[in-house]
Formats: structure tokens, C-alpha cells, sequence
């Protein structure tokens, strides 16, 4: 069991939301009644719960949970936890996101403030005033930033040309372009690799 703390960006300084996440490996029970149409008919495991599969099997269960004194901010219910069964490692970081995304939606958050600074460019190797020295290895690193509160930079609007030639257009590399972003919406760092010919 791990514990996230949900925080809204727009809220920075106020609410902090514990949210539980555990991973259970559980045994199957049969249940009687006709397979939903969201079911696999096929008996697989891998729709809980699975009418067709038979007693015994087992799957892995994911419970994203907040707290039990939460309560949904339009029906004024304690918001249920969020049940995953489908986890593979290379998607439960993507299924946790999700489930904090719905979970986030729900919450009563206090005094939330507007969006307006735009990201910034903090800073850029090698820095633009440095035409010369400039070794043949290096890479372009970029670095900006989303002040808080801010609702995060939308990466479909990034654009990126080194030399009038664009590299990343509407958030996607050209094709050719070695560009990797690490980080997040709030603090983004953008390495660009420029093709290198030695011949």
C-alpha cells in the first residue's frame, strides 16, 4: 500500500487529499447471471467481475482510494474508491493518473485561482548569446517552467524550431528529430539532439 497526496495546481497553497493505492492479488468467486456486453465471453480473467470465469481464478486488483470522510463536491457522498483490474507494468502509472484525474474531479477544492502567467523559459544549453565554442556534441537542452496556479502547459501546443527548421510541431517530434521531454505539464525539460554527419 502507498500513499499519494492529491493537490489541485490551482489550489497550491490549500488542500492536500491523502489518496490510498493498493495491489491485491485476488482470487475469483463464481457469480451466476448473464455476461455483460463489457465482459469477454471468452472467460479470460481479465474483466472483473468475469461471469464466465470459473471459480478460483485469480487477478490483480488495483483500489485507488481517498479518504472515507471525502465527499463528492456535486452529490455530497463519500466518493467510492476507483477499482482497476487490468494492470500490466507498462501501464499502471497511466491507470493511477487516470484514476487520481477522476478522483481530483470530484473533490470540493477551496478558492480556486485563475491561470495567468504563461510558462516560462528558465533556461537553455547552449544559451542563445554563445555563438561560438559551441562543441559538436552538444545537445539543445530547454528547460520552462508553469508558475503555480496554473492549470499545467498543454504539450499539443508545444512548438520547437532550431534554425528556422522545426523540430517538435503541436507537441509531437518531426520525424528524423531525436527530441526527448522529461518532467511534467509543471516543469518541462526538452533535449533536442541534432543530427550529427561526421562524413
Amino acid at each position: 500500500m502507498v500513499v499519494f497526496y492529491l493537490r489541485n495546481s490551482r489550489v497550491p497553497d490549500d488542500k492536500v487529499v491523502p489518496i490510498t493505492i493498493s495491489l491485491q492479488h485476488d482470487a475469483l468467486k463464481a457469480y451466476q447471471g448473464d455476461t455483460r456486453s463489457d465482459q469477454d465471453p471468452t472467460a479470460s480473467g481479465t474483466d472483473f467481475p468475469n461471469l464466465l470465469d470459473p471459480e478460483g481464478d485469480q487477478a490483480w486488483v488495483m483500489v485507488v482510494a481517498p479518504p472515507r470522510d471525502e465527499l463528492d463536491k456535486d452529490t455530497g457522498l463519500p466518493i467510492p474508491p476507483e477499482i482497476i483490474n487490468v494492470v500490466s507494468g507498462t501501464t499502471v502509472h497511466l491507470e493511477i493518473e487516470a484514476a487520481l484525474g477522476r478522483i481530483g474531479s470530484k473533490i470540493e477544492w477551496p478558492n480556486v485561482l485563475p491561470d495567468t502567467s504563461p510558462p516560462q523559459l528558465v533556461s537553455i544549453q547552449p544559451p542563445f548569446d554563445q555563438t561560438s565554442d559551441v562543441s559538436i556534441f552538444a545537445n539543445n537542452i530547454i528547460r520552462l517552467v508553469d508558475p503555480l496556479p496554473a492549470a499545467g502547459m498543454d504539450l499539443s501546443t508545444l512548438n520547437l524550431k532550431v534554425n528556422g527548421i522545426p523540430v517538435v510541431t503541436s507537441g509531437i517530434s518531426e520525424p528524423g528529430e531525436d527530441v526527448e521531454l522529461e518532467g511534467n505539464v509543471f516543469d518541462l525539460v526538452i533535449t533536442h539532439r541534432p543530427k550529427r554527419s561526421f562524413s
